[in-house]
């Protein structure tokens, strides 16, 4: 249970998750599971250096950091079950909005692509924990599209750095011309 600071190396050996449940061939239903992000401090608006490490909570309470700049308490609490959200410091942060991990992206690509992501064997039901880079490595077979795991974004100025899977997956959508939406930016450009 609780929250670490982690390197980037660290960060590339771990992963965020997504889960599928398909009615009929189509998604029906997307569960996120985030264990890597960034984290900011309410008190003084600073985005914290380097990644965090999810490991568990108990009763929602994942635990607690002192700020790096201004050592004000960053307390982080989840939904007790799968973190498709967190709360910092009461403040929500929806990974869906945040990594742009929504059904509605993948639906595109199989609209756009004429791809289906439902396993033959999956017509209906829920596939099992596949990790990000799995998703976006099999989009990436199905369309033929290269990503470049040296590309990092932005979505929200206060959770800077993005994972590194969650930077790749960004950037599958960027070049597949997937409309993002206003507040994603290119870092470095």
């Amino acid at each position: 249970m609780g929250i670490a600071r982690i390197n980037l190396v660290e960060a590339k050996n771990s992963s965020n998750h997504v889960k599928i449940k398909f009615k009929n061939g189509k998604i029906d239903t997307l569960w996120l599971h985030c264990t890597v992000f960034p984290l900011f401090c309410k008190n003084c608006q600073q985005s914290q250096t380097g990644l965090f490490l999810h490991s568990g909570s108990r009763y929602g309470q994942v635990g607690s950091l002192p700020c790096e700049f201004c050592g004000a308490s960053i307390a982080i609490v989840d939904h007790d079950n799968i973190v498709e959200s967190i709360k910092v410091n009461d403040e929500s942060c929806s990974f869906e909005k945040l990594y742009l991990l929504g059904a509605d992206y993948i639906e595109w690509f199989e609209e756009w692509y004429g791809i289906t992501m439902a396993p033959e064997s999956l017509f209906e039901g829920w596939t099992n924990w596949v990790s990000v880079d799995q998703l976006r490595e099999q989009i990436e077979t199905l369309t033929g599209i290269e990503t470049d795991d040296g590309v990092r974004y932005q979505t929200d100025e206060r959770f800077n750095p993005l994972p590194p899977d969650i930077n790749r997956w960004i950037n599958l959508l960027d070049k597949s011309t997937v409309p993002l939406p206003d507040y994603v930016s290119k870092i470095g450009e």
